[in-house]
């Protein structure tokens, strides 16, 4: 994978959902020029997680009251 593959066609729901999101902004950017972003984290959520994944620190950030750096 890299970022300049082709991927018009979905082998997936999840990813048919993901690219039809990516269409939905796009036409309302065009539609109405409202700026947008989207944001694919790709980190498995479980009990064997790995703490230094985002989910984790967006977690603890929330947690602890802080600010969430993007």
């Amino acid at each position: 994978y890299s970022e300049e593959s082709e991927s018009s066609r979905t082998l997936s729901p999840y990813a048919a959902s993901k690219k039809a999101a990516e269409a939905l902004t796009h036409t309302y950017h065009h539609l109405y020029g409202l700026n947008t972003q989207i944001l694919r984290f790709f980190t498995v959520y479980g009990p064997a997680g790995r703490p230094d994944m985002s989910i984790f620190k967006f977690i603890q950030s929330i947690v602890e009251g802080k600010e969430l750096t993007l």
